[in-house]
């Protein structure tokens, strides 16, 4: 007995030679779970581009959990099929112990050296084994990792531009100068970090360079995660050939980014496999579905909602979804803070607010006769306002209903509709 293995308590010993059994119930009850993750992942963001804002980076950040889900999976499921295999050969070994009867067969030519490459039981169930314990392992590194470098992202990007929203007049339009330094700081050190990371610790064997990287790498490690998943990451690496395990990084690195684009870009749309060549999603020249109650109520609009493409009445219901990153420009625009000292009934300088704040034009002409109330909308799950205009003096045909915001120029949505008059 080797002087490692002597330290090895024998509870432990006992627990390595059955560890199939609670990875296989593990990987069983996590994967029976994690198919429905990407659902609840997508609510999530429904809920948040709803509510709280619109931005892209919502979308980027449910996009990478997913992949992250989807790694997971991926290794859970390839664990449970390598186990599975693992278990019928650990069963024939007892019925068959000597394995294949090679002798009876009597294969000839290139058949035979086939036979002959089989290894005896004992050597395929160890093999197996070793792969069994190591996808398992593996498929928990990537997920976190994953997991790590977003939250990385967070506290080094996302952390102080809220710090700086807070205590000044920052915005993506006019950020100090030296923000940018700082961003491409970030970026630097975040590159060295993962070209470290994807050659299996390459910059690590530099020794003047070391030196100087260790605490920078000890910052960021600690922020990705990396002590969770350190002793799988480096028992892979000086265990099996270092190329190859980069290879492998490398190419888990690309694979992620591209399916988290693919997942962002493919976001909301129905058939994500094809690409016609003569469509075009651009928005003055696309009609949303999203825009209309009655044909789209899984990607419904986050702003401004009628309930048909095809207008039979002479009314126009209109619903306008209030989201939270829109508080404080409608506060500002209404001097709310300050009205809300002299005006007891709040509830109405609220929506009072709220009418002021957006405008709604039929065509090209301005509406000014109508009256906004509070709404829940149940039926998209959505809060906000909702009105109804008089559209009996359009004509007959091609309309479209513009929603505009004092603080810019451009047409937030465009919905077209058909007038049908009798």
């Amino acid at each position: 007995m080797s002087e490692n293995d002597s330290r090895i308590p024998k509870w432990l010993r006992d627990t390595q030679i059955r560890s199939w059994e609670p990875e296989i119930l593990l990987s069983g009850i996590v994967l029976f779970g994690l198919f429905r993750v990407p659902g609840l992942l997508d609510n999530f963001l429904w809920y948040v581009k709803n509510n709280i804002s619109a931005t892209e980076d919502w979308d980027n950040f449910v996009s990478f959990m997913k992949v992250a889900v989807y790694w997971l999976i991926t290794g859970l499921f390839l664990h449970l099929i390598a186990r599975g295999l693992w278990i019928g050969l650990v069963g024939l070994s007892y019925v068959f112990p000597k394995g294949v009867n090679k002798e009876k067969l009597a294969f000839k030519y290139g058949f035979k050296n086939t036979i002959l490459r089989i290894p005896f039981p004992v050597d395929s169930i160890e093999r197996l084994e070793r792969l069994c314990s190591s996808l398992f392992s593996i498929a928990f590194m990537l997920f976190m990792s994953i997991i790590g470098a977003y939250l990385y992202i967070f506290v080094v990007l996302f952390v102080p531009i809220i710090i700086f929203t807070l205590i000044s007049d920052y915005t993506v339009y006019n950020q100090p100068e030296w923000f940018d330094y700082y961003l491409m700081t970030v970026l630097v050190i975040s590159g060295i970090y993962l070209l470290d990371f994807v050659t299996s610790g390459l910059l690590k064997r530099i020794p003047i360079f070391s030196k100087y990287y260790y605490p920078v790498h000890k910052v960021i490690s600690t922020l990705t995660l990396s002590p969770i998943y350190r002793p799988i990451y480096y028992s892979l690496v000086s265990n099996f050939n270092r190329w190859w395990i980069s290879l492998f990084y490398l190419i888990f690195f690309v694979s992620t980014i591209a399916m988290a684009m693919k997942m962002n870009s493919s976001s909301g749309q129905v058939d994500n496999w094809t690409n016609i060549e003569l469509y075009s999603r651009r928005t003055s020249l696309n009609v949303f579905s999203g825009y209309y109650e009655d044909r789209n109520v899984e990607y419904s609009s986050f702003n401004v909602q009628i309930p048909s493409d095809v207008i039979e009445t002479n009314v126009l219901r209109v619903f306008i979804n209030i989201n939270m990153n829109y508080h404080d420009m409608i506060k500002e625009a209404c001097q709310y803070d300050s009205l809300s000292e002299v005006i007891r009934n709040v509830d109405s300088l609220k929506l009072t607010c709220v009418t002021d704040y957006y405008h709604l034009f039929l065509n090209d002409s301005l509406v000014t006769d109508y009256q906004m109330k509070f709404h829940d909308n149940q039926r998209t799950s959505q809060k906000g306002v909702l009105c109804y205009l008089d559209i009996r003096n359009l004509d007959m045909g091609y309309q479209e209903l513009k929603l505009t915001r004092p603080d810019t120029s451009r047409v937030i949505s465009r919905v077209p509709f058909y007038r049908v008059k009798d």
